[in-house]
């Protein structure tokens, strides 16, 4: 009766120690894991056929180049293709009253050409503003340059910048 005992007692302990063991060997652990987002974006034509676009995204640094002083950083994402997305952060002393902070992109085929990129919003994480677009032309892949200005409240909307106080280079990557 002994040995019974002790036989279901290995069977029981061989058993577990596989599931314990193919448990330890399917689980993701940190060091397999993987967790980068994908640089690939895919999709289909009107054939079905599939394209893979690669996406590049980077990070610039905001300089300051006027007294009202600021820092802050650009993320430019864009596959070249479908999507070009650009976002501003910027650490700005508030305004006086009538008065606000403006993002642009310039420095394209024609260097006093300006594109919105819209009014910054003040949020608990500074002064934020987005531009998305979903199809990409070539004349905007060449702009080069965020722009953040000071602008008065008024009835029509700037269509250039007034006075810039910080830039970034979209040329020079701070990766």
């Amino acid at each position: 009766m002994k040995n019974l005992y002790i036989s279901i007692v290995i069977i029981v302990l061989l058993i577990l120690g596989y599931f314990y063991y193919n448990k330890q060997n399917t689980e993701p652990t940190p060091e397999n894991q993987n967790s980068s987002v994908s640089s690939i974006e895919e999709e289909t034509n009107e054939d079905g056929a599939w394209y893979q676009y690669p996406i590049e995204a980077k990070g610039y640094n905001l300089e300051p180049i006027a007294s009202l002083g600021g820092s802050g950083i650009v993320t430019r994402s864009t596959n070249g293709v479908t999507f070009y997305t650009v976002e501003v952060n910027a650490t700005l002393q508030d305004l006086a009253a009538k008065k606000y902070y403006h993002a642009w992109l310039t420095g394209g085929i024609d260097p006093n050409s300006y594109i919105s990129i819209g009014p910054l919003e003040k949020t608990d994480l500074g002064y934020l503003a987005s531009y998305n677009v979903t199809e990409v032309y070539e004349q905007l892949l060449a702009y080069s340059e965020v722009v953040i200005s000071v602008e008065d409240v008024s009835g029509t909307p700037p269509t250039k910048p007034s006075v810039e106080i910080l830039k970034a280079s979209l040329t020079t990557s701070n990766e």
